[in-house]
């Protein structure tokens, strides 16, 4: 949904944000890397939002995004139970 980022600042600032979000809420988004291939397919993981989105602020939001052709196999599915079980029933948000 996002441009590619074509210059190193760019790429310094998504860092610097994605840093900010686990500093300040204590969770974020993860690397998701297949097993048998070891290839880093995309991320997934829950998001705290604390600026207005369509009328809502200060909500948990889970997401994901893998690569296309990885599509279908499950990894939507399997990460997004396994965050709700941890971040919801383990540390209680």
């Amino acid at each position: 949904g996002m441009p590619a980022l074509t210059a190193q600042e760019e790429s310094v600032k998504v860092i610097e944000m994605i840093r900010n979000q686990y500093q300040r809420f204590g969770i974020g988004r993860f690397a998701v890397v297949e097993k048998e291939s070891g290839l880093l397919v995309g991320w997934s993981g829950l998001k705290f939002n604390d600026s207005e989105i369509n009328g809502f602020k200060d909500f948990y939001e889970l997401g994901y995004r893998f690569l296309p052709e990885t599509w279908g196999k499950g990894y939507a599915s399997e990460t997004g139970k396994a965050f709700v079980d941890k971040f919801f029933d383990e540390m209680k948000l």
